[in-house]
């Protein structure tokens, strides 16, 4: 959940690439990804410039510094805003308790709840994605790496060389280097399964997945959502009032999306709580992320935009 526009260098200087990112409990989620390819089909960047989680929300700015705000105490206070991690990040990711981030060198690093599991701390990344209870990761060679709580199987990442991938509650997905999505979780219950893990076919720039959905943008800007579809409390229109357009950035929240268009703007659906699916009006938007109850969005001039529940200060960034 929350994604990020995909630059090289500065975040106001869109550059010409094929147009993708890669990005709550109830159990819902915030911040991912993605990547830009230049115009011979080669990866230049991997950048998440804002991501909204639970009770915390991060950004990167044009310098490379990594900002959080958010909680700062009481019960949900577990120590997931870092306080001044330095600069030359590329990709942030909030989580419901946890943060992760990877540096421009690729290095790893959390903060607040360990996820269980054997972190794969050493190493070197190209992106992280932080779920409720799990993360995945994107290995410097491409290959995926998941831990935390895997009862559902949403930490056993598949085999394969990937761009992207995305951590949800109970499942996950990636994009592979062929552009096709591949999602796994959602076993052991049968109550918890409404397809969100069974993608469509054709080719994809982004995936996100939130509790009961996911959804991705095609190569050629359009989005498709899948899962919960059946009238039930959880369903609030999450896939079906998926809009029609072309976009160039996406982000799944627990139970609803955003998206901004080549226009600029941005556009929500499904769940409306907390007037969460109720972005500002403007032209200039860069990248969106969706979080449980807020959601942010990276403006043309480099500042932030957010809207939705502000318990924590979540929704107002330094």
């Amino acid at each position: 959940m929350g994604c990020g526009f995909l630059s090289r260098t500065d975040p106001n200087d869109v550059p010409t690439v094929k147009e993708g990112t890669v990005k709550d409990t109830d159990e819902t989620l915030g911040g991912e990804t993605g990547f830009a390819l230049d115009d011979t089909g080669t990866v230049e960047a991997w950048q998440t410039l804002v991501s909204a989680g639970f009770h915390q929300s991060c950004s990167i700015g044009s310098d490379g510094q990594l900002t959080c705000w958010g909680v700062e105490g009481g019960d949900h206070a577990r120590g997931q805003v870092p306080v001044s991690p330095g600069g030359d990040w590329r990709s942030v990711s909030t989580g419901e308790y946890t943060t992760c981030a990877v540096s421009g060198a690729g290095a790893l690093s959390c903060w607040g709840e360990q996820l269980g599991g054997d972190s794969p701390l050493q190493g070197n990344f190209r992106q992280v994605s932080v779920g409720v209870a799990h993360a995945c990761l994107v290995k410097g060679n491409a290959t995926l790496a998941c831990w935390g709580n895997d009862y559902y199987g949403q930490a056993s990442a598949p085999s394969g060389t990937f761009t992207q991938v995305s951590a949800g509650v109970y499942h996950s997905c990636g994009i592979n280097t062929a552009g096709k999505v591949k999602c796994w979780g959602t076993e052991n219950d049968e109550d918890r399964n409404y397809g969100q893990a069974s993608p469509p076919s054709g080719a994809f720039d982004t995936v996100s997945v939130g509790v009961f959905h996911s959804c991705g943008l095609t190569t050629g800007g359009s989005v498709r959502c899948w899962g919960i579809e059946d009238a039930s409390s959880f369903d609030h229109g999450q896939v079906s009032g998926a809009p029609q357009g072309q976009f160039i950035d996406l982000d799944v929240g627990s139970y609803n999306a955003c998206a901004v268009s080549q226009e600029g703007s941005v556009v929500c659906w499904g769940d409306d709580t907390y007037d969460k699916s109720s972005p500002p009006d403007g032209a200039d938007f860069r990248a969106v992320s969706a979080g449980n109850a807020h959601a942010c969005a990276l403006v043309g001039d480099g500042s932030i935009a957010c809207w939705g529940e502000d318990t924590h200060g979540k929704t107002t960034p330094p």
